[in-house]
């Protein structure tokens, strides 16, 4: 399974690096309460700064809170039943000021651009959520998740059947059920993955630098394919790695444990991997 988005995380990291000095303003209140269906589509997009929990309740009542920074230009919460779109708007980006290859919004700083919001939807919704210097924690959200952030921790935790995690830096964190398809992706952090496989589903993890943590039931019935170009192999179903070659220190593991129904695939280039047994 490979990557839908990379070129959208090529594209943010090139995105402005916001300066942290200053003194903070007066930040803006959200407080906005909407009816929604059970399987509403909730896309977040354009967070430059800050955090956004989204908490899945049974309740069909959508509602957003927090604070955004006395310099957004606009921000936008529209749609519904059936989609709702959340967005922040600024004007320009200041051309004037390039720094090397860096640049930072014109006059603002890091605070006053600020996103900091909790967001309550129904549990059955579905998600399409992107940020750059942005943490995302979605918690009790069944429907179909997708989250990117460029330098941002994710933190998913509910039953979805598709899941799909991707940052540059930062740690992805992830506890699932028995879900389809997972793909988490990072480059610079630690990988976490607890839950099973769904019969003929498919997991994989792809970690350039960092390591990948495994928690798993004994019972998971799944085929294994793991590898890592400099890191180790620890498996807690018995069965040891190879060394794929005697030049580099890559290492290889295959095994099936049950049917060997669903596909585990994990892959690191500097880090190693954890299978714990739970």
């Amino acid at each position: 399974m490979k990557s839908r988005h990379k070129h959208m995380l090529a594209a943010l990291v090139s995105a402005a690096v916001l300066t942290s000095s200053g003194t903070a303003l007066a930040q803006q209140q959200v407080d906005d309460r909407r009816t929604v269906s059970a399987n509403v589509q909730v896309e977040i997009e354009d967070i430059i700064v800050g955090s956004v929990r989204v908490i899945g309740t049974d309740s069909n009542e959508m509602t957003v809170t927090g604070t955004i920074g006395p310099d957004v230009d606009e921000f936008v919460i529209e749609g519904g039943p059936e989609y709702v779109e959340i967005y922040v708007e600024f004007e320009d980006w200041d051309d004037d000021h390039n720094d090397g290859n860096r640049r930072r919004w014109r006059g603002r700083e890091r605070h006053d651009v600020d996103v900091d919001l909790e967001i309550h939807v129904p549990r059955g919704a579905t998600l399409d959520i992107e940020g750059v210097t942005a943490s995302f924690t979605v918690e009790n959200v069944d429907g179909n998740i997708e989250i990117e952030s460029v330098t941002g921790d994710i933190v998913y935790s509910g039953n979805a059947s598709m899941i799909e995690l991707n940052n540059v830096t930062g740690s992805v964190t992830a506890t699932a059920g028995n879900p389809m398809e997972v793909d988490i992706e990072s480059v610079n952090g630690h990988v976490t993955y607890t839950g099973s496989v769904g019969p003929q589903g498919e997991i994989s993890i792809e970690n350039v630098n960092g390591s990948i943590d495994l928690f798993v039931p004994g019972s998971i019935d799944a085929t294994f394919y793991i590898e890592t170009m400099m890191g180790g192999i620890e498996n807690d179903f018995g069965q040891e790695p190879e060394r794929e070659s005697r030049w580099v220190p890559s290492q290889e593991l295959r095994f099936r444990n049950g049917s060997g129904s669903g596909e585990v695939h994990v892959e690191t280039l500097q880090g190693g991997v954890n299978i714990r047994r739970q």
